[in-house]
């Protein structure tokens, strides 16, 4: 290549190195006009800005102006909506009722917080305690329907069972107990989910004692006179085996009792059968005082004590050992309040016989206490909730 062409490439590297650096100087004016241009406009946009954001804020707060507006409102309907559903109480659609009381619980939240001035807000708290009054009655029903005294078969079976003996063991119900009623599930978890939504539900009622209280008041009325009845039929059939009758069915079968009841000849002399024979003795006192039938009857009721306590397990009432404990004492001092009375008849009835220096029939009550020494640690173990 000649010089002259090297010169011409020379000349056209230089003009064009002028050329670009004209446009860039062009086009960094241009650039630095567009930045001015938004800088200008992004100042000037500012303000519409806050004013979008303020607008955007004032219309969330608007909306939920109008929906809080529109709730307190419902507050406000509610006990007129739903006063016809409480007064007819859950007896044909328990969850629209439950759903009811949820609803009349929220709007009392309202007005408790808000205005407990309120006349709407007395009227609905009148409605919720209807309606906590209803669920307790409810609850009662269930209990009527689901448990019911024993059958005399179930009776017999538990006279025949042996008491455990008091050196086998501590007396602790385990996991081979056997549960005497045969109750089905959904009949317990209907009792156990009302019983649990009052419990969750009460804070809006002025009442001395909580709703979960006034289930277990219900449940300890019920089980208690359950065993009362069951005692009560336990001796009639003890009588009736020892008076077999031609219309006594099969309570006059032999065998359906322990062998030492079967007839009163089999009976040791000296114990004390029928109080109206017994001299010195007033016979109002009781009609009849057996021995040897109350602590059979002794045997039944710790059988009976240890069904409650699984039943209660099963149940899930209580929310502690504690509060089965006190519940299960209930049950136990009201239900077998007939048969303790007549145990004190009984040993008041001793005392007398050794005043007048009748020794042999202190053996009726060594019958009785040697029962009680035999169920003695299932008594406590079942009390104690184990």
């Amino acid at each position: 290549m000649s010089s002259t062409q090297i010169r011409n490439y020379v000349a056209e590297l230089s003009n064009s190195k002028d050329q670009f650096n004209t446009l860039s100087s062009q086009s960094s004016e241009k650039l630095k006009k567009i930045i001015q241009t938004v800088q200008s406009y992004q100042t000037r946009m500012e303000p519409l800005n806050k004013n979008m954001e303020q607008l955007q804020i004032l219309q969330r707060n608007l909306e939920s102006c109008r929906l809080k507006l529109s709730q307190v409102q419902e507050y406000y309907r509610t006990g007129r909506e739903l006063e016809n559903t409480i007064r007819q109480g859950p007896t044909v659609y328990t969850d629209k009722f439950l759903k009811a009381m949820e609803r009349i619980k929220d709007a009392l939240a309202y007005f408790q917080e808000n205005n407990p001035q309120d006349v709407e807000f007395s009227r609905l708290t009148s409605l919720y305690s209807i309606g906590l009054g209803s669920l307790e009655r409810e609850f009662d029903g269930l209990l009527r329907q689901t448990f019911c005294p024993m059958g005399d078969a179930i009776l017999i079976r538990l006279m025949d069972q042996k008491v455990s003996d008091k050196e086998s063991g501590d007396g602790s119900i385990t996991e081979d107990t056997e549960q005497i009623e045969d109750i089905p599930n959904n009949m317990l978890n209907s009792l156990r989910f009302l019983a649990k939504w009052m419990s969750e539900n009460q804070s809006f009622v002025n009442k001395p004692q909580s709703i979960s209280q006034g289930c277990l008041a219900k449940y300890c009325e019920c089980r208690r006179e359950l065993i009362r009845l069951n005692l009560v039929r336990v001796r009639e059939l003890l009588r009736k085996a020892e008076n077999p009758s031609p219309s006594s069915g099969t309570v006059s079968k032999p065998g359906f009792l322990p062998p030492n009841v079967r007839g009163r000849t089999k009976r040791l002399p000296g114990f004390v059968w029928d109080i109206s024979a017994v001299r010195l003795i007033n016979e109002t006192e009781t009609d009849e005082l057996d021995s040897e039938h109350y602590a059979i009857a002794l045997g039944v009721l710790v059988k009976l004590m240890q069904n409650e306590c699984i039943l209660l397990d099963r149940l899930q009432l209580t929310a502690s050992p504690q509060d089965s404990q006190v519940l299960l004492f209930n049950i136990f001092k009201k239900g077998s309040s007939d048969i303790l009375t007549e145990g004190t008849t009984l040993t008041r009835l001793m005392h007398r016989a050794q005043g007048r220096a009748e020794f042999h029939m202190v053996m009726s009550l060594l019958v009785v206490l040697k029962k009680f020494f035999q169920i003695s640690d299932d008594l406590v173990s079942v009390l104690q909730a184990r």
